[in-house]
């Protein structure tokens, strides 16, 4: 049977199971895809009111040569940062800093750089160590804290004290290279990021792939079955079909989420141009840090300043139980210590996501160790493989694609 009419079922219409679809209909397969929600996207979702785009969650994806591709087929426009957003801070003794390390944490910090590149021994984590753990014994304490933690929040949704060494050493170290396109680093669609999972809809729409929305694939009637969830989803399925890697992916605990998007009405002298600020656990804020999204991409907003606070933890976080007044009273707070600044917000918005993300901890690290990506006809994609953002997700859905394209002529 080739590929032109062999049907492939994919559970999940996130951007992990959109982009799946998107590479096996490049492929020639027959598609259905498959989703509890009402909706196709997952957290990639963007809202607009009076005051510009509010973003959900993600506010922007890594550009290389692939994502523009996906992106030119589909119809989506993507805009670059704004030149003046390159500068990222971080908070040390109160201010706001570019460079929060001393000189003989910057020197330990080169020599490390300088050690992996030329892949010299003993500079790498140990199995089942955590980056703090390893931060500390390697960097020193001034670099773990305000750099290897500060850096990890903004990726992971928690600091060393909870994530795995080794799987964090993978992510920066180890992770293939990927074809550079005409843009550079942060871009996101003119009208927003829920622009993706729109367009991509659209077209595989128009390419044949069937969407059935509210409904859970019960029964795979022997088709390849590619699974697109969450990792606790995924869990759940495999364990309905008896497969053990059920119980690997349910040893995972989760990492909660909250963001508050606020706009205000004008910018403010003292606060920097710049991509976001990280705030260090050290530091007593509660926030992990802010994005300063109308230094990224001004379209954004309508004559307003737009901002998105991350608040989050390890599942279970108290957080679950915040209100909206709560985070007002905290952002206000911190701005009055960042910049002094008294503004009242014109619109204030908070998204709560319980156990948006699998932990990057020793959980996984073992887990990973177990777990097969391909067996008993299902096909594992998502981001608790290893690669965590949107832009590794393009990426993991083609290599699943090729694989079963493979696999399938091998057959004939």
């Amino acid at each position: 049977m080739s590929a032109e009419n062999q049907k492939i079922q994919i559970v999940g219409a996130g951007m992990s199971g959109l982009l799946s679809a998107y590479y096996l209909v490049q492929k020639g397969f027959m598609v259905e895809v498959y989703e509890t929600s009402p909706h196709v996207g997952g957290k990639i979702q963007t809202r607009s009111s009076a005051h510009g785009l509010r973003e959900l969650a993600a506010n922007a994806i890594l550009a290389d040569l692939e994502v523009e591709e996906v992106a030119r087929q589909i119809g989506v426009e993507l805009l670059s940062k704004n030149s003046n957003s390159s500068k990222r801070w971080i908070l040390k003794n109160k201010k706001l800093r570019q460079w929060p390390l001393g000189f003989l944490s910057s020197l330990r910090l080169f020599i490390f750089f300088i050690a992996t590149l030329l892949k010299l021994p003993g500079f790498g984590p140990r199995k089942n160590e955590l980056l703090k753990s390893w931060g500390q014994r390697i960097l020193g304490r001034e670099a773990t804290d305000y750099f290897i933690n500060p850096a990890c929040q903004g990726i992971f949704g928690v600091d060393g004290s909870d994530l795995s060494a080794t799987l964090v050493f993978n992510y920066f170290f180890k992770k293939q290279k990927r074809p550079r396109g005409v843009l550079r680093g942060s871009v996101a669609p003119k009208e927003g990021m829920g622009d993706w999972p729109v367009k991509l809809r659209t077209f595989l729409e128009k390419k044949g792939v069937v969407f059935y929305l509210n409904q859970t694939l019960d029964n795979k009637n022997n088709s390849p079955v590619v699974l697109a969830a969450d990792w606790l989803k995924a869990a759940e399925f495999l364990k309905k079909s008896g497969d053990p890697r059920a119980d690997i992916l349910l040893t995972v605990p989760g990492v909660d989420l909250l963001s508050v998007n606020v706009f205000y009405a004008s910018p403010m002298e003292k606060q920097s141009p710049g991509f976001g600020a990280l705030f260090p656990r050290n530091e007593g804020m509660v926030a992990l840090g802010v994005l300063l999204n109308s230094h990224i991409f001004p379209q954004r907003a309508e004559n307003a300043m737009s901002e998105t606070w991350i608040f989050g933890g390890r599942s279970p976080w108290a957080a679950r139980s915040w209100s909206l007044e709560n985070c007002r009273a905290l952002i206000a707070r911190a701005r009055k210590n960042l910049w002094d600044s008294q503004a009242e917000p014109l619109e204030l918005n908070m998204n709560e996501w319980p156990q948006a993300l699998p932990l990057y901890g020793l959980e996984l690290e073992r887990a990973l160790e177990k777990i097969k990506i391909y067996e008993n006809g299902i096909y594992l994609v998502g981001n608790y493989l290893g690669e965590l953002g949107l832009n590794r997700l393009f990426h993991r859905a083609k290599a699943m694609a090729e694989k079963l394209s493979q696999e399938k002529q091998q057959e004939i």
